[in-house]
């Protein structure tokens, strides 16, 4: 990537109290959040966490924390749907894949055919259960609409305008409980986020791309996401094609493998009875396989071809999968375009390096190209090419300059004083457009610390309380960094 210039002059200071007063209050922010260490939570932790977060939109929150609290609740939210929803599918009878394919369509009908009635005998047993616990899901999809109809507006964000729909989501949380072996269950975290490198973000550029291709705002929209990751897909979709003056947008979730369900499968007959068009919605597919199956489920239902899109982004390594699709059907965003991506735009990058370059005595940051820079990426692209889970990285150079006088408020000089220089890769964090203060969206801490020399870095959010920390960094892509 590039280097990093740091210019350094006598400092004001005046401005010093202000940065401490910044670095506090982050930390007393993100130390409320030690239950992001609990990689599997299951519902009855989630409705705590979702209840804590609810909770903080009463305190007074600046722009940055707001968006915070708000993008939490989004997930968690989402999450808590998703377990609904696949307790309400109930169980399914699957055949393999190879057996249906040896049995011939004949077949694969008559077996269609049978899963349905298991599963509707199993349904009946629980039907009193099941006709409460959708009218909370539907009551909590209302709610949680009017949340990110907030949501999706953009910054700035105040805690008071969320103040009606954080109220309603309160109420259905406590009142009534939900089913005891439902919240046993665990919460399945979206790939959409958790493996891959897109953002609630990316779901609102894919809703523009949308609404620019498809202008006629009175069609009506059917929102159909696959699970996992149409869960948190869907909802958040909804909001926006209702922003951009879609009069009627509806959603729901089906699981591919699983076939819809009874439920599923009425409201699809019934929105293409009414001429909705479809709109499948899913994370960056690796295979077209998934999206192939969902958009002939949909077909099945009476959705005519001219009434089908897929809605996906582009994954970097497999951005040709969807050429089996028409170009009338596939609507995404390429990589490139994702907003971790434009993150790494060197304006926006020096603004964030900036961040933790913070000193009474440094003047400006700047990039600048690096050859070594280059080829320690080129170094990380080959060892991460064609694999689906590989995350968005990169390395810059960063050299910095002080005189290495000792001043009243400041720390002794560094080792490196009077000059030095560093390989430092790092991954973008999501960050919130418009606010000064980096963003900690699905992930804690905003860089990934390793190197190719040793050096000594100034302190801030991964300080542990000393003036500066030491790092052995490794000497190949492939060695772990070694932290104290």
């Amino acid at each position: 990537m590039n280097t990093v210039h740091v210019r350094r002059s006598t400092p004001d200071y005046r401005e010093q109290s202000t940065e401490t007063h910044s670095f506090a209050t982050e930390l007393e922010f993100y130390d409320t959040y030690t239950w992001c260490l609990n990689a599997y939570p299951d519902v009855k932790d989630t409705i705590q966490y979702l209840g804590s977060e609810i909770e903080k939109l009463r305190l007074d929150l600046n722009d940055w924390q707001t968006h915070e609290v708000a993008t939490n609740i989004f997930l968690l939210s989402c999450g808590l749907l998703h377990a609904v929803e696949e307790y309400l599918r109930g169980p399914s009878v699957r055949i393999p894949g190879r057996l249906m394919t040896r049995l011939g369509p004949g077949a694969m009908w008559a077996m269609d055919g049978a899963t349905r009635v298991v599963e509707r005998a199993a349904n009946i047993r629980s039907g009193r259960n099941q006709a409460s616990l959708r009218d909370w899901q539907e009551r909590w999809q209302a709610s949680l609409g009017d949340f990110l109809a907030i949501l999706v507006k953009g910054q700035p964000l105040a805690p008071a305008s969320f103040a009606g729909s954080a109220a309603c989501l309160t109420e259905l949380l406590v009142s009534p409980p939900l089913p005891a072996d439902l919240q046993a269950k665990q919460v399945a975290a979206s790939t959409l986020f958790r493996r891959l490198d897109t953002t609630h973000y990316d779901i609102m550029a894919l809703g523009q791309r949308f609404a620019d291709r498809c202008p006629d705002r009175s069609q009506a929209i059917l929102i159909v996401g696959l699970r996992t990751s149409g869960s948190y897909f869907a909802p958040l979709l909804q909001a926006c094609l209702k922003a951009e003056g879609y009069q009627e947008v509806v959603s729901l979730t089906i699981h591919p493998g699983k076939g819809p369900g009874r439920w599923e499968r009425q409201q699809l007959h019934h929105c293409a009875r009414q001429g909705f068009t479809a709109l499948v919605v899913d994370d960056s597919p690796y295979t077209a396989g998934t999206i192939v199956l969902a958009l002939d489920i949909v077909r099945r239902a009476g959705f005519s071809l001219d009434k089908l899109k897929a809605l996906v982004p582009y994954h970097p390594a497999r951005r040709d999968c969807l050429k089996v699709l028409s170009d009338q059907i596939v609507i995404s965003i390429e990589p490139e375009q994702w907003h971790k991506y434009r993150l790494l735009d060197p304006k926006l990058a020096e603004q964030r390096l900036a961040e933790y370059f913070q000193a009474p005595d440094v003047l400006s940051v700047r990039l600048v190209a690096s050859k070594a820079a280059e080829d320690f990426n080129a170094g990380l692209q080959n060892l991460s090419s064609g694999d689906r889970g590989a995350r968005l990285k990169g390395a810059t150079k960063f050299a910095s300059r002080d005189d290495g006088e000792r001043r009243p408020g400041t720390s002794s000089p560094r080792a490196s004083a009077g000059g030095g220089s560093a390989i430092m890769p790092f991954s973008p964090v999501t960050g919130s457009p418009g606010s000064s203060r980096p963003s900690s969206d699905y992930a804690m801490g905003s860089f990934t610390w390793s190197g190719i020399l040793s050096c000594r870095l100034p302190s801030r959010r991964m300080a542990r309380g000393r003036n500066s920390s030491t790092y052995r960094l490794p000497m190949s892509p492939r060695e772990p960094a070694a932290l104290p």
